[in-house]
């Protein structure tokens, strides 16, 4: 765990055996973003460091020439800390200085994956090697695709790599290529998982039974189950040769019991391998005056060859946002947390069996009261004629008259999405009798790659035409009025 004093976010990360309570090691310090990826048999944990700043050195400096470190838990008490991959250190890496490296391994595969997060894009770089292998500035990476590939998600299950990538499918697919192959990651030699289709694929997490696919139609999440055809003949990489498995001798009186892997978090609650290498995660209610339509159930069956069996649609509880997934290759199932725009954020378990999902315990009720509070989504024409969504979340007493006051917020860059959010502090606006809603413009990531890129650059002013378009729709049915219609849009929805 982290810990930044004094609201510094200089983070200093701490190893503490669960048994004991008792700290292992010595902290590491300069560990903002650590993004740490523990080995299979707790004998070594990954992690990224930023780097001792000269005297005299820019704040500019602080973030660049990161690089991701590898601490082994010797059997024999010591610790070593060693550099695997950075800018300088493995003639086969190529890294800017702006570039971030971080190590992400499974306890079911053989192979580990270096990451590098190219600044604020979403599309990553991915080396590999054999996980038996990384060992400080020898480690023998290899190039598996550069930010070119559209590559923004993956996961590991034995010598597989599960990829989402929106190359040639700005709706994004998920494909699968073995690491045993010593060529570079193609298309047309990948196995197609998830094939591109009107939903957007944001994420991947991978379970035990299944493959977890999420995806979203409009900020609104979906979720797939896809089960897998093959059983892993273990539990991780130790009995196929990779490593001997056993339990490092535990530093400073901490026990010697031997630690399981912590579960695999999926890469990020905004689906994203830069946000996992980076640390960075951003769909109506139940309440909804409109649902948004779920589409065509997913086929009972796809090929084989993709190494999945079955493919179900997992139902979730109401229409919102997945803030965040977890999965555990070493356990059935999966953990999401769920929120909408008028339901607070829950914990909800999927069965690795079935695929229902029940509600858990996990997190306190809120004392929020939303009851009297709707939500709906519905489309806009633009100047163009392209439908835009727009969210608005309002007191179910609503009389629309012109006199109530809304305020319009929108974030048209990055490809970011506005999911649904549970807000209560906008109780306080809401209960006087007041508006909120959210233009999801172009410039977004509401639609996918070309969504993004119809508000981008050239195609900027697309942006707050959609905002435009939407304030004058609200006016046109009379939530509000020009003289009561408030913008709000922070950073780069400040241009929007």
């Amino acid at each position: 765990f982290g810990v930044s004093t004094g609201g510094s976010e200089n983070s200093t990360l701490f190893v503490v055996d669960v048994a004991t309570g008792k700290t292992i090691g010595e902290p590491v310090p300069r560990a903002r973003d650590s993004s740490p990826s523990w080995r299979f048999d707790s004998a070594v944990l990954f992690y990224r460091q930023l780097k001792v700043l000269p005297q005299g050195a820019p704040p500019s400096e602080v973030f660049r020439d990161s690089r991701a470190y590898a601490r082994t838990y010797h059997p024999d008490g010591t610790i070593e800390d060693a550099a695997v991959l950075g800018r300088g250190l493995s003639p086969g890496v190529e890294l800017e200085p702006d570039d971030v490296p971080s190590v992400v391994v499974s306890p079911v595969s053989p192979w580990a994956i270096g990451v590098v997060a190219h600044g604020v894009d979403r599309e990553v770089s991915l080396y590999v090697a054999p996980l038996a292998q990384v060992r400080g500035a020898v480690t023998p990476w290899r190039k598996l695709a550069g930010p070119e590939r559209g590559i923004t998600d993956f996961d590991l299950r034995g010598e597989w790599i599960y990829l989402v990538t929106h190359e040639s499918a700005p709706n994004y697919r998920v494909v699968r290529t073995s690491l045993n192959r010593a060529n570079p990651y193609e298309v047309a030699t990948s196995e197609m998982v998830v094939a591109e289709g009107e939903r957007v694929v944001t994420g991947i997490g991978i379970a035990k039974d299944a493959l977890y696919v999420q995806q979203a139609e409009a900020g609104i999440a979906h979720l797939l189950r896809l089960e897998f055809n093959v059983k892993l003949s273990n539990d991780g990489p130790a009995a196929r040769g990779s490593a001997p498995r056993r339990q490092a001798k535990l530093p400073r009186g901490a026990t010697s019991q031997r630690q399981t892997s912590p579960p695999q978090r999926s890469l990020g609650t905004r689906g994203s391998a830069a946000a996992r290498s980076a640390n960075a995660s951003r769909h109506p209610s139940s309440t909804s005056a409109r649902s948004t339509p779920r589409g065509p159930a997913a086929p009972a069956a796809l090929p084989k060859t993709a190494g999945i069996a079955r493919a179900r649609v997992v139902t979730l509880p109401f229409p919102g946002a997945i803030q965040e997934r977890v999965t555990d290759p070493l356990r059935q199932g999966a953990l999401l947390r769920i929120a909408g725009w008028t339901e607070a954020p829950a914990y909800f378990a999927v069965d690795g069996k079935s695929g229902a999902v029940s509600k858990t315990a996990l997190l306190p009720r809120s004392r929020a009261d939303f009851s009297g509070i709707a939500s709906r989504q519905l489309r806009v024409k633009s100047h163009d004629g392209v439908e835009v969504p727009l969210t608005i979340v309002y007191p179910r007493n609503t009389v629309r008259d012109g006199g109530a006051p809304l305020l319009l917020d929108g974030y048209g860059a990055y490809g970011h999405v506005q999911e649904p959010s549970f807000r209560p502090t906008l109780l306080a606006w809401l209960e006087r009798g007041a508006i909120f809603a959210v233009a999801h413009v172009r410039g977004g990531g509401d639609f996918g790659k070309d969504w993004h890129l119809a508000g981008r650059k050239e195609t900027k002013a697309n942006s707050w035409r959609d905002f435009i378009a939407c304030g004058d729709y609200l006016v046109s049915e009379r939530w509000t009025s020009r003289q009561r219609l408030a913008a709000m849009g922070a950073s780069a929805g400040g241009i929007t």
